[in-house]
């Protein structure tokens, strides 16, 4: 086992070194440099960030190293770190997450390990050679919201759609837990002029005017049961996933139905905290501030004593913010989901 100091090292300094990176990407003041020779990393870095390429990298950019390798003898922490969670990113996917003082370590467990330095800004990925590609993208996602709360931004699990209203463009959040519905009801909505702009992470960013809301634009996991749903989803470009009951859709092959701009931080218009399905039809009910913050809270503010107190109490504050301006309601889906945006829009319009 190697000692912890060589470790740290280690991490330090890339694993590789190239003149220049073989990739470079701005997002929202969160820049990235990738320095591999491995096409399956630039693929899943293209497909996460293609948007937000970037002719040259910013002196501050991050740095990412990645390349194939055996992580698993190395299985001490530096000084100070801990495993705070273990459990499934995926079905059949295990990851471990660690934690300490400047330091992130993300393990998918039998495939691939990501360790990033906050200080520095360096980080280096590791990828087993037979893993599956999916590998990449799940860690590079890690990454992604790693450098977009170190650049200021407040992340939440949640979709965001733009709702044109009273003549501007509003943002709505969908806030769901994992497989409850979110993504089935977010692209249900994407008619009557609604317009996805991310599926999975939401992001408060501040403005002049206080914050905005605004969407990434990572690819939307459609199942199999959305297409039965939504049968128009078939006609569009999907990817089938490792686990063959789901499918990628990139948000810019949704055309008129997503956001094609660069995203941008919009004025929050609604929050809609989904419940279960209704067999009867859409149901709509608003709920107070209080209620709406421990629905956001839920599963986005996660504070681990002496590493991650101070983001944690900035996006609690900012969530505060958010539904003490922001009209909040529990809605519960009717069995007919291609016309809830149609059926939503004049009742937002009201408020």
């Amino acid at each position: 086992m190697p000692h912890l100091s060589q470790l740290q090292s280690d991490l330090a300094r890339p694993a590789l070194s190239f003149r220049a990176p073989a990739a470079a990407y701005e997002v929202a003041n969160f820049a990235l440099q990738i320095h591999t020779e491995r096409d399956e990393v630039l693929s899943a870095a293209e497909r996460l960030f293609g948007r937000f390429s970037a002719a040259e990298p910013a002196e501050s950019a991050w740095r990412l190293t990645a390349k194939l390798g055996d992580f698993r003898t190395r299985t001490a922490l530096p000084p100070g770190a801990q495993i705070v969670w273990r459990g499934e990113a995926a079905p059949g996917v295990l990851m471990e997450n660690a934690v300490g003082p400047g330091y992130r370590r993300l393990d998918l467990v039998d495939r691939g390990r990501l360790e990033i330095d906050l200080t520095a800004r360096n980080s280096n990925l590791t990828i087993l050679p037979e893993a599956p590609r999916s590998t990449a993208g799940i860690l590079l996602v890690s990454l992604l919201t790693t450098g977009l709360l170190d650049a200021g931004h407040s992340l939440l699990h949640a979709s965001t759609l733009a709702a044109r209203l009273s003549g501007a463009w509003r943002s709505v959040l969908v806030v769901a837990p994992s497989m409850t519905g979110k993504s089935t009801t977010s692209l249900s909505l994407t008619s009557a002029g609604w317009k996805l702009m991310g599926d999975d992470i939401a992001l408060l960013s501040p403005t002049a005017e206080g914050f905005g809301v605004w969407g990434y634009p990572r690819d939307c996991h459609v199942r199999r049961p959305t297409l039965a749903l939504l049968p128009w989803l078939a006609e569009l470009p999907l990817t089938e996933m490792t686990s063959r009951d789901a499918f990628n859709l990139r948000v810019a092959d949704l055309g008129a139905r997503g956001w094609s701009e660069l995203p941008e931080p919009l004025r929050p218009a609604a929050i809609l905290c989904l419940e279960p399905h209704n067999a009867v039809g859409h149901r709509l009910s608003r709920i107070g501030p209080a209620e709406a913050l421990i629905a956001l809270s839920q599963e986005n503010v996660q504070p681990i004593e002496g590493r991650q107190d101070a983001i944690a109490c900035r996006d609690f504050a900012r969530f505060a913010e958010l539904v003490r301006g922001t009209p909040a309601w529990r809605l519960r889906v009717g069995p007919e989901p291609h016309t809830l945006a149609t059926w939503l829009l004049p009742q937002l319009e009201e408020e």
